[in-house]
């Protein structure tokens, strides 16, 4: 780059690299701020020509006798004096072009929508408790949060049909077995045996019996993913503050919008998020509030359920179910606009 092409840098904040952007809710801010159309390029053109000329002239004399034969006139003995002229223009021309596109990316975008909020006094900085009490409904707000994930949500990642087919079909099969290990238990006390064919009995109600219980499982399960819409909606627990003055920022994200592909790339570290408000401070709120099935039902039975499922031997060995059925003191949803650092 040339000395007279060093742009000057603008006074600004620190750039930021993000995670997460909304690029509808940028854009559609961008416009309301600046009542202006989105300007995605723009393209300069610069010509240059150059030009040389000369002209130069000669003279010469000439004397002798001779016979010409000239048109329009008889022949003659001619004696001339000759001055020839000759006259040479020169002309060099060369032009040049250089065309020129720039595109606005993004992040140019949010970097503006962040400047004019910032600028106009419409967005709050959110450090503590104290800030959370008094957040409305609708407000711009800004905050530095580390996040953990939503355990339903992260135990329905792992959760599928699928596995929960297996899982379900294992321990009714299992607990066939130990039921054929406990009769040739007590047989083998009094001398016994158990029969092969009582064997293939119990085995043969416990495989029906495991058959029908894990397609009913498979199938709730993937009821209640799509009813979580775990697959395409992502939720995040950001903890904003220490100590006595924590509290939670339910962040409900769309997995399309994360730059990187893994998105629980927000649990690696701390992030800057500017989003708008969805709810109001609230206590204790059960995570299954948002559920259309799961909120009908009694959470201390959702719990219990959980647990006695938890504490079973064999499928602690494949999942851990155990997980809190609500979201503990204050806590605050919101919608993000973008994630950054």
């Amino acid at each position: 780059m040339t000395e007279k092409e060093i742009i000057d840098l603008p006074d600004s904040l620190t750039p930021t690299v993000v995670v997460y952007q909304n690029a509808d809710f940028v854009s559609g801010l961008l416009q309301e701020i600046y009542q202006v159309g989105i300007l995605e390029a723009t393209e300069t053109d610069i010509a240059s020509t150059a030009s040389k000329s000369s002209e130069s002239s000669n003279k010469a004399d000439a004397s002798g006798e001779g016979r010409f034969n000239l048109p329009f006139f008889s022949k003659a003995n001619l004696k001339v004096a000759g001055e020839y002229a000759r006259a040479q223009a020169e002309n060099d021309g060369s032009m040049a072009s250089d065309r020129r596109k720039f595109v606005y990316s993004q992040a140019y975008y949010m970097d503006r929508v962040r400047n004019a909020l910032r600028a106009s006094e419409q967005v709050r900085t959110v450090t503590s408790l104290m800030d959370a009490e008094s957040i409305r409904v609708g407000e711009f707000i800004e905050f530095e949060a580390t996040f953990t994930a939503n355990e339903a949500n992260a135990i329905l990642d792992i959760l599928t049909p699928e596995l929960t087919f297996a899982i379900t079909s294992y321990l009714h099969k299992a607990e066939g077995i130990r039921e054929i290990q406990e009769i040739s238990d007590d047989l083998e006390k009094n001398k016994g045996e158990i029969s092969v064919d009582k064997i293939y009995k119990i085995r043969a109600i416990y495989d029906a019996k495991a058959q029908d219980q894990a397609e009913l499982a498979a199938a709730v399960t993937a009821a209640i993913r799509t009813d979580f819409r775990s697959d395409k909606t992502k939720e995040f627990y950001a903890t904003i503050g220490q100590g006595n003055e924590a509290f939670t920022a339910v962040t409900i994200c769309d997995a399309e919008h994360f730059v990187s592909i893994d998105s629980d790339r927000l649990l690696d570290g701390r992030f800057t998020v500017l989003a708008k408000v969805i709810a109001d401070a609230s206590q204790d709120v059960p995570v299954l509030a948002k559920n259309k099935l799961l909120h009908r039902l009694d959470i201390k039975s959702i719990k219990e359920s959980l647990s006695s499922f938890a504490t079973d031997v064999d499928a602690q060995d494949y999942v851990n179910l155990d997980f809190k059925t609500q979201i503990e003191g204050t806590s605050i949803s919101v919608l993000p606009v973008a994630i950054y650092i």
